[in-house]
């Protein structure tokens, strides 16, 4: 059996009391795939599938401040670098099926956040993180499948005792596929939904969910477009 040390280095230092603080730091981690984390991904993925762990070393330096009692925002930029990250090809003998490539490859990013929590009435939660990647192996012209720019957005609202509100919206840009021996990027993709909940009792909710409200054709991998706009509910209880 082998044995491995993922160190993790942090320095942090107040510029304001309990306000503003700055954040250096190093770490490191490894991802354990499984084959039903990489299909929740990527649903179009080959049964035979070869699977490997990922390592991953993050150096970055962190800004956040606190304005009032509600509002927290966050920037950080560093450096990325990965080592067998999974990634995903169309099978050149069927297109509709996708093959894992291991690859490695660095990134320098830069991450922003803003949240906002008032009580336990609302939230709200905005960040955009942009990728630019370099360095990969085997001279490949892109991180196959892998978005360098994406934007969340998420609202909560909790009127009153056992109801729940949210409001989800995610845009992903910069996508790259490998066709026929060409490089093509994919259209930017944008997916708002909405959602509501209601616990009838401590373990057990009904919910309805709002699906692709905009109603778009978004190509998260090449050749499948999504759903449309779809509704659907059911009854969620919790263990």
């Amino acid at each position: 059996n082998k044995v491995f040390i993922y160190p993790v280095v942090l320095v942090q230092y107040a510029l304001k009391p309990n306000k503003m603080w700055l954040t250096a730091g190093w770490k490191t981690g490894v991802t354990k795939n499984t084959m039903q984390e990489l299909c929740d991904v990527n649903p179009y993925l080959l049964s035979y599938a070869t699977i490997k762990q990922a390592k991953k070393e993050n150096i970055y330096l962190n800004w956040e401040t606190q304005l009032g009692k509600h509002d927290i925002y966050s920037a950080e930029v560093g450096l990325m670098l990965f080592n067998n990250k999974a990634t995903f090809i169309n099978n050149p003998l069927s297109k509709m099926q996708f093959n894992i490539l291991y690859q490695n490859a660095s990134a320098l990013y830069l991450s922003m956040k803003y949240n906002y929590i008032h009580s336990n009435k609302w939230d709200m939660s905005i960040s955009a993180d942009y990728y630019n990647f370099y360095a990969i192996d085997n001279n490949a012209d892109a991180v196959w499948h892998t978005p360098n720019l994406m934007a969340k957005l998420k609202i909560g609202y909790h009127p009153a005792d056992k109801w729940y509100f949210n409001v989800y919206g995610i845009m992903q840009g910069g996508i790259t596929a490998w066709d026929s021996g060409a490089k093509k990027t994919l259209a930017p993709t944008i997916d708002l939904a909405a959602s509501g909940e209601y616990e009838i009792l401590r373990r057990l909710n009904v919910f309805l969910q709002l699906n692709n409200c905009l109603n778009q054709k978004n190509e998260r991998f090449y050749g499948y477009n999504s759903y449309g706009f779809n509704i659907y509910g059911g009854i969620r209880l919790k263990f």
